[in-house]
């Protein structure tokens, strides 16, 4: 984004001064295009009605999903801005995410998702990190609730 701006600046612009909203810079697909992508690679794939519901009983019941609602991010950790969904009570969920998934090392962190209402009850610090440059300890009492997402 730096070098897109240069020219602007090096010719006097000024930029506002405010906080970053998103960094959904990068492309997005149609469903089409998605759709057609899982058949090339004859990837299973389900068109759902409510995406967020169904994931969350998936997880539930053991299952892990994969969803992109929409154009890329572009930040250290977006992964292209998908959300990977699995139920972090399962305390073998990190080693089986890290072989099926995501293929690397066994010590690499998650960072989970959680409601910002909840973040007081499972996080040390519940400050605000909307691109996950930053981290929090879940706090101890909880890391038995959420041990896949904790420290071993």
């Amino acid at each position: 984004m730096g070098a897109a701006l240069a020219p602007y600046l090096d010719g006097g612009g000024h930029l506002p001064m405010k906080p970053m909203r998103d960094a959904y810079l990068g492309p997005s697909f149609a469903d089409d295009t998605i759709e057609a992508t899982l058949k090339t690679y004859k990837l299973h794939f389900t068109r759902l009605g409510d995406p967020a519901a169904t994931a969350r009983r998936a997880a539930l019941a053991g299952e892990n999903s994969w969803m992109v609602p929409g154009p890329h991010g572009v930040w250290a950790r977006a992964l292209g801005s998908g959300r990977f969904l699995a139920d972090p009570r399962d305390p073998e969920m990190n080693t089986k995410v890290n072989n099926a998934v995501k293929f690397r090392e066994w010590w690499r962190p998650f960072a989970p998702s959680l409601k910002k209402e909840a973040a007081g009850d499972f996080l040390e610090r519940t400050t605000d990190s909307p691109f996950m440059t930053l981290t929090a300890q879940v706090r101890p009492e909880k890391r038995s609730v959420i041990p896949s997402v904790t420290p071993r």
